[in-house]
């Protein structure tokens, strides 16, 4: 039998050679496999037992524990009950360096061993919810508007509490009388949670600084910002745009199913760009491979030249931080332009376009009295008169029989020919304020309705469906979302740089310049959510992961999280600038797609996490720390 002097050594050289080399870590399983043998640890051990003892559960970690940690840190299944035992220095991840601060301990070497708990007696109290690269905004009538690969966090959500007397919202038992204060959920026996936030900290909009009130602000309001902000590059116009919560975000979430839906009021807010290349301040260029949390120096804007700590990355613009704001008074007008009551959800959601459009070459519509299907202008009351082939969409039909091999006769949405002209985006009442798709988007008893104001006011109609002006306007004709003969063009190495020769994109070292199929939203635009329950993950592809070794290098396996895609939809109002509405089609619809990771924290691991303030590892009040994690007056 392997003395612990022997494992100590063998896996002291493993943690000098291996610094993340899966190579080594191989070797390293191979030789705890060995020792395994001798020591008799069973493969299928996962006992939920005190921090580094996974495996023998004592108070005092063996050098078994060490052994059965180095296996998973590699790709055992020792620790995927859950990885308080295992995740010894609260990295997020099980590595080596776990495996060698439990031998050490298990040797009496005064090391600390500090676990983020998943005990049964250690709840879940709040979550943090980031973007990943796989994220998609895109937005307008124009299809010029598609932003992809910008990865941050957005916000953090606490776990609701309701009095056990009457079921009221709750923070502490003082507010429940003779009852308790209890949390919807724990994470572990009960993982249906209701939720409400923002809960991090607030910041005042024009310098980012944090804030409590707008007392703090000295003129900007004191809000909780829905991530850092996010450049916006769109046919020739460089824009920073900063979203906001107008108030509370509520929802629910299975963790079991991972199903989740939130609602929240949103707004936004345009400021113009330091340059097509440099929409928002930066910290960090593309070429210097920023990662969260890695430190630079503001490029552009008020605190350029300063450091700051990159917050998020796009892959096209590079790192942003809420320490680079943008210039104040670079704003086109609008205070904030509200996105109304919007919803994230697994679910799949779906908006049909039922609304006239504004400008006149769109006027055909049955609800105007003129409908026209939209590619042969023929007069139609219905999409049932518009019906055409499926084989051959410019062929008329009234049956099947008509068809001949080009069956069967079809009406949208089967095609994308439909009975006039039809926009998605309209207001409740005309209410600026509260921009729709459709009543259910509305106050009981509101319509939603196409908007009256002018061009440059919120509450501006949506002038045209798509841009696919070389389709008779038909989007997804031959592919979903796209126009199929209307391109646009951009340079090969910067897409946000338009040209119309190669010349354009050479003089900027920017390579060739190439044509691509206009993006488009078409009569309907539906998405389709993918629920995530907690578990295991790989922190930048989200693939569920056993270990490091089923991850990209220096990309961690996170253990006790969720990934689930989040889908929104919503209507863009108007702003003031006619250059911005024109660049991306406002008023008109918007999509995003969030491919999130979900990290629960819980209130008394003795971690600081989400939005906790303190974590003194314990939930008694009374010590400078609440059971809330908040630290105390």
């Amino acid at each position: 039998m392997p003395s612990a002097a022997v494992v100590l050594t063998a896996l002291v050289t493993v943690r000098r050679s291996l610094r993340f080399d899966f190579r080594a870590a191989r070797l390293a399983w191979s030789f705890a496999g060995l020792a395994l043998f001798f020591w008799g640890i069973p493969a299928s051990a996962q006992p939920a037992e005190p921090c580094g003892a996974p495996h023998t559960g004592n108070v005092s970690p063996q050098a078994s524990d060490a052994l059965a940690i180095l296996r998973a840190a590699v790709d055992g299944p020792d620790c995927d009950a859950r990885r308080c035992a295992c995740d010894v220095n609260s990295s997020g991840y099980i590595t080596a360096s776990d495996a060698l601060l439990v031998l050490q301990a298990a040797v009496d070497l005064p090391v600390p061993l500090v676990c983020p708990c998943y005990e049964p007696d250690i709840a879940c109290s709040s979550f943090e919810v980031r973007s990943g690269f796989g994220s998609e905004l895109k937005e307008g009538w124009t299809g010029l508007d598609v932003q992809s690969g910008f990865a941050g966090r957005l916000f953090d959500l606490n776990v609701v509490r309701h009095c056990t007397t009457d079921a009221s919202v709750c923070t502490d038992d003082k507010q429940c009388g003779s009852g308790s204060c209890v949390a919807t959920c724990d994470c572990n026996v009960d993982t249906t949670c209701e939720l409400a936030g923002p809960s991090q900290g607030r910041r005042c909009l024009f310098t980012f600084e944090s804030c409590v009130s707008n007392a703090d602000c000295a003129g900007s309001p004191c809000v909780a910002l829905f991530g850092p902000p996010r450049p916006i590059s769109a046919g020739g116009v460089s824009l920073c745009s900063v979203t906001w919560f107008d108030g509370d975000a509520t929802g629910t979430a299975d963790f079991a199913s991972g199903t989740l839906s939130l609602s929240a009021r949103l707004v936004r807010r345009f400021t113009s760009g330091v340059s097509l290349d440099l929409p928002c301040p930066r910290c960090g260029r593309p070429d210097q491979a920023p990662v969260i949390g890695d430190s630079f120096a503001c490029e552009g804007g008020p605190a350029s030249g300063s450091v700051c700590n990159v917050d998020a990355v796009d892959q096209e613009f590079g790192g942003t931080s809420f320490e680079c704001p943008p210039e104040p008074q670079a704003d086109s007008g609008e205070p904030g332009i509200p996105l109304g009551r919007v919803r994230m959800t697994t679910d799949r959601v779906e908006k049909t376009a039922q609304l006239p459009c504004a400008n006149v070459s769109f006027g055909s519509n049955p609800l105007l009295g003129n409908g026209k299907c939209t590619d042969l202008e023929t007069p139609c009351s219905s999409n049932d008169d518009c019906r055409r082939c499926a084989g051959d969409s410019g062929r008329p039909c009234k049956s099947d029989a008509a068809c001949d091999d080009e069956g069967p006769c079809v009406a949208w949405p089967a095609l994308p020919v439909t009975c006039g002209y039809w926009c998605h985006c309209g207001f409740c009442d005309d209410d600026p304020s509260q921009p729709c798709f459709d009543e259910s988007d509305c106050p009981a008893g509101q319509a939603c309705q196409a908007g009256s104001g002018i061009a440059t006011a919120a509450n501006a109609p949506q002038q045209k469906p798509n841009q696919c002006s070389d389709d008779g306007f038909q989007c997804g004709a031959w592919l979903p979302e796209q126009c199929n003969q209307t391109l646009t063009q951009h340079c090969e190495l910067e897409p946000q740089r338009p040209c119309t020769d190669d010349a354009t994109c050479q003089g900027n070292n920017a390579g060739a310049c190439i044509s691509e199929r206009l993006p488009c939203f078409g009569p309907r635009v539906s998405r389709e959510g993918r629920p995530s329950p907690l578990g295991r993950y790989c922190s930048t592809s989200h693939k569920p992961c056993r270990g490091p070794i089923d991850c990209a290098v220096h990309e961690p396996c996170l253990h006790g999280v969720a990934v689930p895609r989040l889908e929104v939809l919503a209507c863009m109002p108007a702003t003031t600038s006619s250059t911005t509405n024109n660049s991306i089609g406002l008023t008109g619809p918007s999509a995003l797609e969030i491919h999130a990771l979900i990290q629960p924290c819980y209130c008394g691991d003795g971690v600081i996490g989400c939005s906790e303030t303190c974590d003194d590892g314990n939930t008694v009040n009374g010590d400078g720390c609440d059971d809330r994690c908040r630290k105390e007056q």
